[in-house]
């Protein structure tokens, strides 16, 4: 078309500038019509608004913003945003420079023209959010977009019979098409792994997420993934070693470990399933998006000396080259991957089969792998009768104590019995110590953990998530549990060294004014061996059962100048504990009365109380440094339905105190004793 016709300056002669013709323009552009002449058509200036058009040189698609009066093509080209007015003195001065066209309507109005869509990810709004910051800071208001409008003569464009939205649907068909492929490849992977138990399906969107690196540039990643399937592979591998070899010990187990699930072996494991053809490692670049068979107009050209459309996994082809490009593909489609990232593919698949069908369906994607896991209930039992021939007469008291601070009663006692056996206990005659149970303990605290942060934390960054397991998940922490928990009381052990280690810990713990004040002072490895054994413990007399974890021990603390004020605050402190944890009253209704007395003022508070049913031991830490106090729910109150509770407790009545706060300490504590009775909760003092 630009060839075609009065377009050419070889074909713009004298004809076009005759006398007939100028008199013409003069009604076209004077006073005479109210029409716009175009390459293709004529159109009333009354149509224009939103016309879709088509330059001729370009081949670019805008529609009309609006009709410049009081300009035309015979205007300083400098009246355009594009610059370079020294070098054009017009606009008809430019276009037959620049393009060779010699316009034929020179006087025309120009027309103010945006681009349809500038071509750009759609898959994500970082782009779109990296977009207006960039605007921002060059000062641009991000509402006017002026790069993308531009003023043209109307003669330069085609018309088409098109509606504009229907032209802004079409560009989102690229994005569209590319999510869609994207899910394809996560759907054929799920049937390679051809998982199937009752009518459990993984979704094709949780694979597309564990397969989907950062370099993506999209609103997921496989970090989240890939930091819970981590800590369910070292579960299950962990489980398995334990249970298959009884006779070895802890050191044995750990290296065995350490060779199944590190990066070199997950790498070989994940090339042997070809998962880096599902890897999805680079940004959608919808410039270079094609239609099926069609040939891309932005060309990158194969420079890789490979024949094949794959790059053969040899040695020949892998380089620490930092300039090579990762994720890029050429034309060929060859990409190249970083080896740690299939890897952490293989583990965020794990994950996301764990997430979508639990331990089962992530056992039978490691055995696809070719990971070695198998928890037969036989090995289970086995393990659980071995350590029933253990005889706990002699620390029957040890035992019973620390069942009862745990709030839970052990089937098999000898499973108790040697997670709290040092090493050093042997020189008695001990044939067993708690450090296979640690192991064990270990791996199972990691993945409970990591559970609960990937569930309940679902908006944080992948990196905050885990720095969060990193600053849970170690021996620091479970060494303080240990001594607040009273726990370490109940390790038997035979060292003057590891005795002197523990009575010195124990009192910087109890010094402390909270948790942080210790962070980074040296505790005892026992103490926190200590807690992961007895995990362990649990896990194997449970059976493997990590929902029988789940029975927790909350801790309230008071100070008070009596026994009974401080227990009160303390247990003030432990339902706003629960509270938190979804397992204490909410409070929905809040009223206060006044009233007073000669000596004691009281008031009241009506609060409603719901308790999601779950075994809760409690504990109350009392600390010895009047007026009435009430805490109730009324019937005619209902609680969330949403919320599973248990039977309202009607009225609790607190003592007299001598102030407010002290009464509320009262009546909490006060309710805390009646949920015991009903079964729901156990104190122990």
């Amino acid at each position: 078309m630009r060839n075609a016709a009065w377009l050419s300056a070889e074909q713009s002669g004298s004809i076009y500038r005759s006398s007939d013709v100028d008199s013409s323009l003069e009604s076209v552009n004077g006073t005479g019509e109210d029409s716009i002449h175009f390459a293709n058509c004529s159109m009333s200036t009354k149509n224009l608004k939103e016309t879709v058009v088509m330059s001729i040189h370009t081949g670019r698609i805008y529609y009309v913003a609006d009709t410049l009066v009081n300009t035309s093509a015979e205007s300083p080209f400098d009246f355009n945003t594009d610059g370079a007015s020294s070098k054009y003195s017009s606009f008809a001065d430019y276009f037959k420079k620049k393009y060779g066209i010699v316009l034929f309507y020179p006087r025309q109005p120009l027309l103010l023209l945006k681009q349809t869509h500038n071509p750009f990810n759609l898959l994500s709004d970082t782009q779109a959010c990296a977009l207006h910051r960039k605007m921002l800071s060059s000062g641009n208001s991000p509402g006017l977009k002026r790069q993308n409008h531009v003023h043209m003569p109307p003669e330069l464009l085609v018309c088409i019979d098109i509606q504009v939205s229907l032209i802004r649907a079409f560009y989102l068909i690229p994005s569209l098409i590319h999510r869609m492929e994207s899910l394809m490849l996560a759907c054929q992977l799920r049937e390679e792994i051809a998982y199937s138990f009752g009518n459990i399906n993984i979704p094709g969107s949780l694979i597309l997420e564990a397969l989907t690196t950062l370099r993506c540039c999209e609103d997921f990643s496989s970090e989240r993934l890939e930091l819970l399937g981590d800590s369910v592979l070292k579960y299950a591998v962990s489980c398995h070693l334990y249970l298959k070899y009884p006779q070895k010990h802890e050191g044995k187990l750990s290296g065995q470990r350490q060779r199944t699930i590190c990066n070199a072996n997950l790498h070989e494991l994940g090339i042997n399933r070809r998962l880096h053809e599902y890897i999805r490692d680079s940004a959608f670049e919808p410039r270079r998006w094609v239609a099926p068979g069609q040939a891309s107009v932005h060309l990158v050209p194969c420079s890789h000396g490979i024949d094949t459309s794959e790059v053969p996994v040899d040695k020949r082809y892998q380089t620490f080259d930092e300039n090579v490009i990762l994720g890029k593909s050429c034309d060929r489609g060859h990409r190249w991957l970083v080896s740690k990232g299939i890897a952490d593919c293989v583990e965020a698949v794990i994950g996301a089969y764990y997430v979508g069908g639990g331990l089962v369906a992530a056992l039978h994607m490691m055995k696809w792998l070719g990971i070695e896991v198998e928890l037969d209930p036989s090995y289970v039992d086995k393990a659980i009768n071995l350590a029933s021939d253990r005889s706990c007469a002699e620390k029957v008291d040890q035992v019973t104590a620390l069942e009862s601070k745990l709030g839970y009663d052990f089937s098999t006692k000898g499973l108790l019995l040697e997670a709290i056996t040092h090493l050093t206990e042997q020189v008695t005659g001990v044939g067993f110590c708690y450090e296979r149970l640690e192991f064990l303990g270990d791996a199972v605290l990691d993945v409970l953990i990591t559970w609960y942060l990937y569930q309940n934390h679902t908006n944080i960054d992948p990196g905050e998530l885990t720095d969060l397991r990193s600053a849970s998940v170690n021996n620091e922490n479970f060494a303080q549990v240990s001594v607040r928990r009273n726990l370490y009381q109940h390790l038997q052990y035979s060292s003057e060294s590891i005795s002197k280690q523990i009575t010195e810990y124990v009192t910087l713990v109890r010094d402390a004014e909270d948790s942080k004040s210790l962070h980074g002072r040296q505790c005892p490895k026992v103490l926190g061996d200590l807690l992961e054994s007895i995990a362990g413990a649990i896990l194997i007399d449970t059976k493997l059962n990590t929902e029988e974890l789940e029975d927790i021990l909350l801790i309230g603390e008071g100070v008070g100048k009596t026994n009974k004020a401080a227990k009160g605050q303390a247990a003030l402190h432990l339902l706003k504990g629960m509270e938190t944890r979804g397992m204490s009253y909410d409070r929905c209704v809040l009223k206060r009365e006044k009233k007073e007395s000669d000596d004691v003022s009281s008031g009241s508070e009506n609060r409603k109380f719901s308790l999601i049913e779950s075994n809760c031991a409690v504990e109350l830490v009392s600390h010895k440094k009047q007026k009435v106090s009430q805490l109730a729910c009324e019937d005619n109150e209902s609680p969330d339905a949403s919320i599973p509770v248990i039977g309202a407790v009607s009225t609790v009545m607190g003592e007299q105190r001598a102030d407010k706060k002290s009464s509320q300490d009262s009546a909490a504590l006060f309710l805390l004793y009646d949920l015991e009775q009903q079964g729901k909760l156990i104190i122990s003092c």
